[in-house]
């Protein structure tokens, strides 16, 4: 076939070629399948938990455990991000944050600290806050 633009080649009719399935990965009856969700809870913190490891918990562990508050918080708000969206594990926010060096106390302590932070937080003290009265 001719065009201004020179010689097009004849469309090629391609036959018709029979689909394969398309086979799984993994065999369907080994799958694990995941529960139904029926419910989700979840607290943005303040409300009926604490903030659990807010500035006011970390500037507690700076002066419990005497660490230079600058130097931990900069190296926090470097991970913090994939720490809370679980990219990190507590142990590899803990080497990042304040294992890079020795230290006179033991990881535990320091996460045992660290998690004693997160709590309920009573009808009382709900009230107080201003954020519950009826």
């Amino acid at each position: 076939m001719s065009t201004a633009f020179g010689t097009r080649p004849a469309p090629v009719s391609a036959a018709p070629h029979p689909q394969r399935p398309i086979e799984p990965c993994v065999s369907v009856s080994k799958l694990k399948l995941m529960p139904a969700t029926t419910a989700l809870f979840f607290d943005v913190g303040g409300v009926v938990l604490t903030n659990g490891w807010d500035r006011s918990a970390r500037l507690r562990a700076a002066a419990a455990f005497r660490l230079d508050w600058d130097a931990f918080e900069q190296r926090h708000e470097s991970v913090v991000a994939d720490f809370e969206t679980g990219r990190i594990e507590l142990e590899d926010y803990l080497d990042r944050t304040v294992f890079y060096e020795r230290r006179m106390f033991t990881r535990e302590q320091f996460r045992d600290f660290m998690l004693a932070q997160s709590g309920g937080l009573s009808c009382g003290a709900h009230r107080r806050r201003g954020a519950g009265a009826q």
